[in-house]
């Protein structure tokens, strides 16, 4: 075996199995791979010379515009229409967003924070019982409340993170 100009001659030694990428010896196929099959793909498609390299996207301003219920794009036109329907496509850019679904991300997360910060006010109001039944009657329907708001603002967060992060659904 002869050694390569770029490899020291002590890591061209042994038997070695042809790979496209790359030339292992042996010994290093119990050892875990840094390149998987995700990866090649993406460094073939930033290597390509045909594409040009996607854009940047600001993560967290893509999350505010849609906590706001704006397009994550530009923050002109909306991304929901009605109560939690998100739009096609934004009016005022054009931007394709029906790619970017959020199925139940958004009501998972609501419960998560409701639960997280409802549940503890309410084991408290019930170990006190001058309280009575009305403070956490209350806490209930301040729950119910928050939730009902908070709905449409996390899908439209959710649909400003799946853009930023450009993660369509397939």
């Amino acid at each position: 075996m002869f050694a390569r100009k770029d490899r020291p001659m002590s890591l061209t030694r042994g038997i070695y199995l042809n790979d496209r990428r790359r030339r292992a010896p042996i010994s290093c196929l119990c050892a875990p791979r840094r390149y998987t099959a995700a990866n090649r793909n993406r460094e073939e498609r930033a290597m390509s010379h045909d594409e040009t390299p996607a854009p940047t996207r600001a993560l967290g301003r893509a999350i505010m515009r849609g906590f706001i219920g704006r397009c994550p794009a530009c923050g002109q036109g909306p991304v929901i229409r009605g109560y939690i329907s998100p739009v096609a496509a934004c009016s005022a850019c054009g931007e394709a967003l029906a790619r970017y679904q959020t199925a139940d991300f958004a009501p998972y997360i609501v419960t998560f924070f409701i639960g997280l910060v409802f549940t503890p006010l309410t084991f408290v109001l019930s170990l006190d019982e001058a309280l009575g039944d009305w403070a956490l009657y209350l806490t209930v329907g301040a729950a119910l409340l928050t939730a009902i708001l908070l709905l449409p603002r996390t899908k439209g967060a959710a649909i400003g993170l799946l853009w930023a992060l450009d993660i369509p659904n397939t």
